[in-house]
């Protein structure tokens, strides 16, 4: 779950997760690293902000191409490397979970309910504002926002990024100050 394929788009269009490591630290929370983890978590930090999504995303329809490398699928045709043949993402098992994934975490509050038409601004909005802790997000935009939240109450944030095995599994932390 570290890294959402990037599929030759260019460094700045990589996709990552990050989140909130301040919250993280306060609330004794580990990083998830599975969507089992992430899902877990998001009640956690729900429960202790009941007014927050705890998962926000702003990508609309294409949180599923987003989403998908993670399950195993792309939402339209594609070759599966272990058969060599070519499937239909929205045909597949793991593209079904992956919607049940995503169903779940919208009946429980946990993203917010109006994430297919979610803009940059609302999106910015709920993470600077403790509305959201974890998000999914092209590391090319990470100046910005850290340039936002520092507008935001004086706030400061840090990138760290992991290697392993010679491949980038990258995790952005976003470190709020106040």
């Amino acid at each position: 779950m570290y890294h959402v394929l990037n599929d030759g788009m260019g460094a700045g269009n990589q996709l990552v997760y990050f989140y909130r490591d301040d919250i993280f630290k306060k609330k004794n929370l580990q990083e998830p690293k599975t969507w089992d983890e992430l899902y877990e978590t998001a009640k956690k930090l729900k429960a202790q902000y009941p007014d927050s999504y705890p998962f926000v995303f702003r990508h609309g329809i294409n949180t599923l191409k987003y989403f998908g490398p993670s399950f195993g699928v792309y939402p339209g045709f594609f070759e599966d490397k272990a058969t060599g043949k070519i499937k239909y993402g929205a045909t597949d098992p793991g593209f079904k979970k992956m919607v049940e994934y995503l169903n779940k975490f919208y009946k429980e509050g946990l993203t917010p309910p109006d994430w297919l038409s979610m803009d940059y601004k609302a999106w910015t909005q709920f993470i600077a504002t403790n509305k959201s802790f974890m998000t999914l997000q092209f590391i090319g935009q990470i100046e910005i926002m850290n340039n936002q939240l520092r507008s935001v109450g004086g706030r400061t944030s840090r990138l760290c990024i992991r290697l392993k095995r010679h491949r980038i599994f990258s995790v952005l932390i976003l470190t709020m100050m106040v």
